[in-house]
């Protein structure tokens, strides 16, 4: 700890070696063997540089990629990750909790490139495609010359790019850096910003935008920067070249990176050998690497500083110790396409096996610190050298350089008090091994023994301000003459302790102590906890449930907080009283507060975190090894340490800086009954799947209250929630602390049981005092009404009379509208007659001197009269039963005389098509009645079609009846048909359900106005037949109706079946004024 706090030590090392444990010495001296065999064990089970599982994370097709195969990977500014697949011709964009998919163009180039606006750049033969809004666009490239007059390289598949601005992108090709601008309105502009020529480093090889936003080169003899910012390069900006050393006798440059140190990472080829090496830049010096496993295609920087190289077969990284390749055998990928690296050395690699991800854990070894042996106290020197206190030694650590003291001969361990390791001086070393004090000396490099001013045994309880050691002296018992319990040594020798001022007045067995910033100085004993302020001393009772005699360290926070540890405890004071702030089973080592306000806790299992949300336990999940861990360090550059019963962790918050996303499975809106119990599911993902789905944690908080502390569980319920309307609000928190900036949540509703509703009794009372009032008024006309029953009874016998004389109008008003029906069908029917009179007379009258001409259309008037009176007759048939039976007849005669009555101008007329059909039996039917419906049907095509639009009339004979029936015929085995087939407008669906309804006409405002009767005379007609009508309409496209007749014995017609339903009609001609097909 901070000024050689207790806590900063390894801890009891179990209970047998904490000096405030109940047990007895002698019994914690038997346990002694027992916790060095657990050491050993645990060396054993985690060996020094090995990881409790792989640091891989893989996305496939089950991710949301396209398929698993991927052949390339690049970076985005974002750290979002696009993948090129293999065997699909898609890129799949990955942000890292979700993935989408885009199809590329056929002739895409390998790598795509993302710029943070969404913009997507990959090359093709000849020039770039671009993804914005939503699809590819092809902007084609054609290279400016170089002033060497040398040929130009085209853009290809493989042309390296590099986004820098939206609608911008660099072009690398071996002869030139070049810009692309897409411009507002969609114009492309091409512009040469520096040549090779230039450069004079030879062919350019590739480029990398650095973090700092600076644009570097690398060419065959050399690298090149830009000294402006990369988004900002144009043609008329310096360069700054570093010619690579003639000795090195490199060439080549190529696969740039940037590692944490800001230094770029390249491999090149080696002259005398043709070998590839690993080759490091800073800016100012160049580092040559070792040589490169075979087929090596990228190298670069990892975490903690490691070399790796990939090839097509494998991933390789350096062992800084052996300086030999190692195959990384946790890799799970069988082959290796293509790499790419993000920020802080994480890197991703496009494999057979799918995109994986190298993330580091968050307690890692550091590269020098691969023994296992136990770490159990940590101090560190003004010059930043890091010491550590071993089982049988003293290591230093200083940015590489390693040093190892020996443990004084004559000291001994004891297994009742835990060691402890300050810095005194500046420089030297002072040991607590729990027998005796030793200091390590500097200036001659030896351990001496620091003997106390007291006979009795010293224990050093910490640091003060101003340099001092606090030593306690355990004066024999009985003492002669007891002199101060409390002693504080410097380099100029020891001083004793003022009690009350200094010290404590009250004699105790102090195991701990603390100078807090504000000048208080802490005891913590044996039964007491005492504060010293002003000359002032004041002791403490931390709760009913604390017991003091534990108390083994204290702790200052950032915020002035001081924290009491015990064994199983933990408790904060705020300058009012002592609150426990955590409590459980796990046996506490080590404690320590970070600059950022953390509390760290070492117990026997794994450590804890306490942040801004509560608790966070780390273990092997998260890197650290399995066993307990004894001390805490935070150095000057804020780095932090554990100490390990495997080593020496560091902590690496980099590792992990995305918050997870997280999921309800609450429906919105949600209404459940009062004292329902409301169960939520949660579950978060990760980004980048760091910290995995199992180990998140999720805290929450309803209505705006509280949040509650994270926890693991996945399930949350509630019971016995208020009536009303409620907010669920939810964050996942991952093991690194942080912590989802935006909440799901989700809104439902409790309902209030009905009998609780205030609202019904309100409408219980209302009711009741109704239905008093209603009984009251009802008993009183009750009375009335006996009194008038006989009053009742006449009005009533004649209330029946009236209705009786009411009914038989209503009767003969039906009666009379039915034959107003009929009268208005013949007038219409008449009014078809009277055309074709009309028109023959006006031939006539042109044609006087064609006595031809003049017979046949005299002939023609005969027989319109003639069909009129069958019209009339016809009629009178619908009005009562006509005594005219069927007969056989052709139905093709039938139809070509319907023809024929239409005159010539409808019958020379190219619109009308006649399509016979062929061996038709004679089909039993009323020949006027069968005409008169195909001179409606007709007359409707022709007015529902264009002047040049034709009407097709088709004959033939059928088994199954056709769809879209509104008529169904008598039942038979066969049926004769008629189809009027017309290319007009159609009928909307809306009117299909009636069509064939008297008065129903869409005419009603056109000029051609009409009566709305034409289909309903068509429909009884048909009826009368024992025919069927079938219609078939799409609005756009015309419509047919088919006149369908039983072909049986005659015999009396069957009544036929009218069908209302709209799904069965098909489309049926309705009545249109313009733009839609008109019934008559």
């Amino acid at each position: 700890m901070h000024r050689g706090c207790p806590g900063d030590c390894p801890g009891s090392l179990r209970r047998l070696l904490c000096p405030w444990d109940a047990m007895s010495a002698q019994k914690q001296r038997a346990r002694l063997g027992g916790w060095l065999a657990a050491l050993v064990i645990a060396g054993s089970i985690w060996p020094a540089g090995a990881q409790p599982t792989p640091w891989w994370r893989s996305f496939k097709a089950m991710d949301g990629l396209a398929e698993a195969p991927c052949a390339s990977v690049t970076v985005s500014s974002r750290g979002n990750v696009v993948v090129r697949h293999r065997r699909t011709n898609a890129v799949s964009r990955v942000d890292g909790y979700q993935a989408s998919v885009i199809e590329l163009p056929a002739r895409a180039g390998l790598r795509v490139w993302e710029w943070h606006t969404g913009q997507l750049w990959t090359p093709g033969l000849g020039g770039v495609y671009v993804w914005q809004g939503g699809h590819w666009r092809w902007l084609p490239v054609t290279p400016p010359t170089v002033p060497s007059g040398n040929a130009v390289t085209p853009v290809g598949p493989q042309t390296p790019l590099r986004p820098v601005r939206t609608g911008r992108v660099l072009v690398l090709l071996p002869e030139q850096l070049l810009v692309l601008q897409l411009g507002r309105d969609e114009e492309i502009e091409v512009q040469q910003i520096v040549t090779s020529d230039a450069l004079k480093l030879g062919p350019l090889h590739d480029l990398v935008v650095s973090r700092d936003g600076s644009l570097w080169i690398s060419a065959d003899r050399g690298l090149a920067r830009a000294r402006v910012p990369a988004r900002n390069a144009r043609p008329d900006i310096e360069w700054q070249t570093w010619p690579a050393p003639v000795e090195l006798g490199l060439s080549g440059f190529q696969g740039l990176s940037e590692d944490g140190l800001n230094h770029l990472v390249m491999l090149a080829r080696r002259s005398r050998d043709a070998r590839l090496v690993a080759v490091e830049f800073d800016g100012v010096r160049w580092w040559v690497g070792p040589e490169l496993p075979e087929d090596t295609f990228r190298t670069w920087h990892g975490p903690g500083h490691v070399l790796w190289a990939a090839t097509s077969t494998g991933l390789w990284q350096r062992d800084a110790s052996t300086g030999l390749w190692e195959r990384d055998e946790t890799c799970p990928a069988r082959e290796v396409y293509d790499a790419a690296v993000g920020a802080e050395g994480t890197f991703w690699l496009a494999t057979s096996d799918g995109l994986l991800k190298y993330s580091p854990p968050l307690w890692r070894r550091p590269p020098w610190g691969h023994d296992s042996d136990p770490v159990l106290a940590l101090a560190e020197r003004g010059d930043g050298t890091l010491w550590m206190l071993r089982p049988d030694r003293v290591d230093a650590w200083q940015e590489g350089r390693q040093e190892t003291l020996p443990l004084p001969a004559e000291s001994s361990w004891d297994p009742a008090t835990r060691p402890r390791l300050w810095v005194v001086g500046g420089r030297d070393l002072l040991l607590d091994a729990g027998h005796g004090l030793w200091l390590w000396k500097d200036s001659n490099r030896t351990w001496q023994p620091l003997q106390g001013p007291g006979p009795g045994p010293a224990r050093a309880l910490g640091v003060r301000a101003d340099g001092a050691v606090v030593v306690r002296i355990h004066a024999p018992a009985p003492p002669d003459a007891p002199g101060p319990a409390v002693w504080f040594w410097l380099a100029q020798g020891w001083s004793a302790g003022e009690p009350g001022l200094s010290c404590p007045t009250t004699t105790a067995h102090w195991e701990a102590y603390w100078q807090a910033r504000n000048g208080d100085q802490w005891f913590a004993g044996e039964g007491v906890l005492v504060r010293i302020r002003d000359g002032r001393e004041q002791a403490f009772a931390v709760g009913e449930t604390m017991d003091v005699n534990r108390i083994g360290a204290l702790t200052e926070g950032p915020d002035g907080r001081l924290y009491a540890v015990t064994t199983e405890q933990v408790w904060s004071w705020d300058e009012r009283e002592w609150t426990l702030v955590w409590s459980g089973s796990d046996l506490l080592h080590a404690v320590w507060c970070s600059r950022d306000g953390s509390l760290w806790l070492g117990s026997q299992d794994g450590l804890l975190r306490r942040g801004p949300l509560g608790w966070i336990a780390h273990g092997t999940e998260e890197g650290l090894p399995p066993g307990p861990v004894y001390c805490f360090w935070e150095d000057q550059r804020g780095r932090f340490w554990a100490g390990t019963a495997q080593g020496l962790i560091r902590w690496h918050p980099e590792a992990d800086r995305d918050p997870p996303r997280t999921e309800l499975n609450l429906p919105e809106g949600l209404r459940l009954p009062e004292g329902a119990t409301l169960t939520v599911g949660v579950r978060a993902r990760d980004r980048w799947k760091f910290t995995p789905t199992a180990r998140l944690l999720y805290s929450y908080r309803l209505d705006a209250g509280e949040w509650s502390a994270p926890q693991e569980s996945t399930v949350l319920m509630w019971g016995d929630l208020r009536p009303g309307r409620h907010l669920l609000q939810v964050r996942a928190v991952d093991r690194s602390g942080n912590v989802e900036p935006t909440p799901a949540q989700r809104e439902f509703i409790i309902q209030l049981a009905w009998y609780r509703d205030p609202r019904l009794l309100v409408s219980v009372v209302a009711g009741a005092l109704g239905a008093s009032f209603f009984a009251m008024l009802a008993w009183n006309r009750h009375r009335q009404l006996r009194r008038s029953y006989a009053e009742v009874e006449r009005q009533v016998a004649e209330r029946t009379r009236q209705l009786e004389a009411a009914y038989q109008e209503l009767l003969q008003s039906q009666k009379m509208k039915a034959l107003g029906t009929l009268a208005a069908g013949v007038a219409h029917d008449f009014n078809n007659l009277l055309s074709i009179i009309k028109g023959s007379v006006q031939i006539i009258e042109d044609h006087l001197d064609d006595p031809v001409k003049v017979r046949r259309r005299l002939d023609r008037i005969k027989t319109m009269v003639e069909q009129g009176t069958r019209v009339v007759q016809a009629m009178l048939g619908f009005s009562r039963s006509s005594q005219e039976h069927l007969s056989p007849a052709d139905l093709n005669e039938v139809v070509q005389d319907t023809l024929a009555l239409m005159g010539e101008r409808w019958r020379d007329a190219p619109r009308i098509r006649f399509e016979a059909g062929s061996d038709l039996p004679p089909v039993p039917m009323i020949r006027d009645l069968v005409q008169q419906i195909l001179l409606n049907l007709l007359f409707n095509a022709l007015e529902a079609s264009d002047e040049n639009a034709p009407v097709v009339v088709r004959t033939g004979c059928r088994q199954d009846l056709p769809a879209g029936l509104a008529l169904r015929p008598a039942p038979a085995g066969l049926y004769g048909y008629v189809a009027v087939r017309d290319f007009g407008c159609g009928i909307p669906p809306e009117h299909l359900p009636r069509i064939f309804e008297p008065f129903f006409t869409t005419k009603a405002l056109s000029s051609r106005r009409g009566t709305g009767l034409g289909l309903t005379m068509v429909y009884e007609m048909a009826k009368r037949l024992g025919g069927g009508l079938a219609v078939e309409s799409r609005p756009g496209q015309g419509s047919t109706f088919t006149l369908l007749l039983p072909v049986r014995p005659p015999e009396p017609p069957q009544t036929g079946e009218r069908v209302n339903d709209a799904s069965t009609v098909a489309g049926a001609p309705a009545a249109r004024a313009s733009g839609e097909q008109t019934r008559e």
